[in-house]
């Protein structure tokens, strides 16, 4: 059973890039020339982080959004160089070492961090714990550049204030639609995770009956029983984005599968097994006696049991292909949620 997997991303983080001078007596228009140099080459990093979100919720090229992500890192690279290279301002290196500080960190988080959540995306599907620990790398990375982004906006606002200059915070096109795909990609992310949890429990279920172990089916239906009610109630919870619910109803609907098939149909399946493990053992039994020492009630009890597996099989068979293909429709149905969801909230361009 295929599940959508999730995708890395990259933080949202707002810098205040919108200058208007208001000349002062020591050299107003250098300290903003200064000022834009250090900054501007800060724009190119958040168009292709940009287009690197686009690209995460309009393909499924992976080395189409590969080559993406190289991009912000060269561009990273670039904005590193050209602040190396800057002088000081009038002796004061604050504001040149406040970028170079935000830049090491966003290079470490893409470098390093990714490569780290890259592993733990590798074995997220393994478990809803490992799914977790992964959303939670993620989360971190993603508070790492946040901080390291306000102690610069931080030294900048100084750098403005010292040298007679007003900023004015961003609010072009490029910023807005960072800010929103931030928020598309959490809202995703919040209930990815709770259809992730008896997602995967089912799983487990799926096991247990492949194996035919009772008391493993009777312990896995009821965490699956669980985990679907306490995911709806979660999901009560949750409000449409943009007035869009479309995610909310997908997942629901996931939910109510697994509640049914863990309250109505597995119990079936269990009965089966277990009466077909009774003909089994009666029927050891059986054929361990000689012919001439079975009596009419023998007979007739093996027969019995055998018509009443029989009966059972077609019950059997009817909910295993019923559920095959309810939950191949829904998983259909969620990735599609998942990729129009992604698609109507983050523009393409």
């Amino acid at each position: 059973m295929k599940h959508k997997g999730m995708a890395w991303k990259i933080l949202v983080t707002s810098l205040v890039f919108s200058f208007a001078a208001n000349l002062s007596a020591k050299s107003p228009a250098e300290a903003l020339k200064y000022l834009n140099e250090l900054t501007d080459p800060l724009d190119k990093i958040s168009a292709d982080r940009l287009s690197y979100i686009q690209a995460l919720a309009h393909s499924n090229n992976k080395r189409e959004t590969e080559t993406k992500r190289g991009a912000i890192i060269t561009s990273v690279e670039k904005a590193l160089l050209n602040a190396n290279q800057a002088t000081n301002y009038d002796g004061n290196s604050d504001l040149k070492d406040a970028v170079i500080k935000y830049l090491n960190v966003y290079y470490t988080v893409l470098r390093e961090d990714y490569g780290k959540i890259v592993d733990l995306k590798e074995a997220a599907e393994q478990s809803y714990d490992a799914m977790e620990t992964y959303m939670l790398a993620e989360k971190k990375a993603s508070e790492k550049l946040r901080e390291s982004a306000d102690k610069f906006n931080k030294e900048q606002k100084e750098f403005a204030k010292d040298n007679d200059i007003t900023l004015y915070e961003s609010k072009d096109r490029m910023s807005l639609l960072l800010k929103k795909s931030g928020e598309v990609m959490d809202y995703k992310d919040e209930i990815y995770l709770i259809d992730f949890k008896p997602y995967k429990q089912e799983y487990y279920l799926m096991q247990a009956l492949k194996d035919q172990d009772v008391k493993a089916i009777e312990q896995n239906r009821e965490t699956l029983l669980k985990y679907a009610e306490e995911g709806l109630k979660l999901l009560d919870k949750v409000v449409a984005y943009d007035g869009d619910p479309s995610l909310i109803q997908s997942c629901k609907n996931n939910l109510n599968f697994y509640k049914a098939e863990a309250k109505d149909q597995i119990p079936t399946l269990v009965d089966f097994y277990l009466k077909k493990a009774q003909f089994e053992t009666y029927k050891k039994k059986f054929n361990e006696k000689d012919p001439k020492d079975r009596t009419q009630e023998d007979v007739d009890s093996y027969n019995k049991l055998l018509g009443e597996v029989n009966a059972l099989v077609a019950t059997y068979n009817n909910i295993n292909q019923t559920l095959d293909k309810q939950r191949g429709t829904l998983i259909e149905q969620w990735n599609k949620a998942n990729k129009n969801f992604l698609s109507k909230h983050i523009p393409k361009k």
